[in-house]
């Protein structure tokens, strides 16, 4: 049997998760504007909004943690889903069901996260990427290792200025 605390506790984890996965849904989409924009101070000011969410996430996964080895909680179960699945079902389904909406607004935010680093990480790099092609320089080193297969030569670029030399 679940104990009603335990599942308020549990209850409540997932109110707060909810609002962290939002804060953090909502910061993402202000950088995705603003890098679009190319606002640099802004895009700055949501770094560190993302960053303050992020800690509250990793602050709400450690208490999760402490929800699981409770006494009071299911002896069945490695996970709150699990666990919320397993004794009193009309109850804990509903609760289960939102724990379950929440953790894939968070795995969505975890993908775009990551697409708007890259994003970024190319845009910071978009400078030195233009000289290095007008300069005749090929492929950057970061990606000559990865787009060769090993034990296989590696093909002659044209790219940069040597495409446009070639070109001309």
């Amino acid at each position: 049997m679940t104990h009603p605390i335990w599942h308020q506790r549990v209850r409540d984890y997932v109110d707060r998760l909810e609002r962290v996965a939002d804060s953090i849904e909502r910061i993402l989409s202000k950088s995705t504007v603003s890098t679009a924009a190319l606002d640099h101070s802004d895009v700055t000011a949501r770094s560190g909004e993302l960053i303050e969410a992020v800690g509250e996430l990793e602050t709400l996964v450690a208490e999760r943690e402490s929800l699981l080895l409770d006494a009071e909680a299911p002896p069945y179960g490695t996970t709150l889903l699990e666990k919320l699945h397993a004794p009193h079902r009309d109850r804990d389904n509903a609760l289960a069901s939102r724990a379950k909406r929440v953790s894939e607004a968070v795995a969505i935010s975890h993908q775009r996260a990551l697409s708007l680093f890259v994003c970024q990480f190319h845009l910071a790099s978009y400078t030195s990427d233009v000289v290095r092609m007008l300069s005749g320089t090929d492929t950057p080193p970061t990606y000559r290792a990865s787009s060769n297969a090993y034990g296989q030569k590696q093909p002659e670029q044209t790219g940069g200025g040597r495409l446009f030399n070639d070109a001309a």
